[in-house]
Parts: C-alpha cells; structure tokens; sequence
C-alpha cells in the first residue's frame, strides 16, 4: 500500500512542477525586440494575433501557448502559411525562444532601456 501512496505522491509533485513551469499566454502580450537590435521584433496582442517585423518588412502571425508550455507561431508569407514552435522561456523582461533547430534568440520586452 505504501507503494501506491509514494507513486502517488511522487505524480502529484510532478504535476504540481509542471504547472507551475507553465507561462500564461497573457505574458507575451506587447512588444518583444531582439537582443542586440531593434530590427526584429515581435508585436503579441490579447486576441492571439500579432506582428513580426525582420529589417523593416511585417508579417501579420498568430500565437498559441500549447499544453506543454511551448509557444506556436504561425505566419502567412506571400499567401504561404509557414509556422514554428519554440521552446519558451520568460525571465522577467526576457523572453528566450529556441526553434526545432535549436537555435536561441532572446527578446527583450520594449520599454525598458533598449534602443528600438
């Protein structure tokens, strides 16, 4: 029985790890520019839907926060839907985002002392 009751516990510590890990979809929302320069950036509204700027040229997206805490960002490009999921991280003003090909940028949120 004390079996039961460790695995039990232990599964409960797990999700409650999980949960917390979890970065509400709310926290994107505003205006995130790239480490190290203002020519990209990205632009996430309440709706879900936002703004991805590289070197001047804008392209409308949406994002989702998916079950597993990684974030989907789906462009439209020329009438060409393309999308990626990233790894996220949010520390504070920071948020840190690594592609299927593991690739890491950070994004500051705007406002906070950087040029943009």
């Amino acid at each position: 029985m004390s079996y039961i009751k460790s695995l039990l516990l232990m599964f409960l510590v797990i999700m409650l790890i999980a949960a917390c890990s979890v970065v509400p979809s709310n926290q994107f929302v505003g205006k995130w520019v790239r480490e190290g320069g203002g020519d990209v950036w990205f632009q996430f509204n309440e709706d879900s839907t936002g703004t991805w700027n590289n070197r001047g040229t804008s392209v409308k997206c949406r994002y989702e926060l998916l079950d597993d805490g990684r974030l989907r960002i789906d462009f439209k490009v020329f009438g060409i839907s393309t999308g990626e999921v990233y790894k996220v991280s949010l520390d504070e003003n920071i948020m840190t985002l690594t592609n299927s090909k593991n690739k890491t940028e950070k994004y500051i949120r705007a406002g906070i002392g950087i040029k943009q």
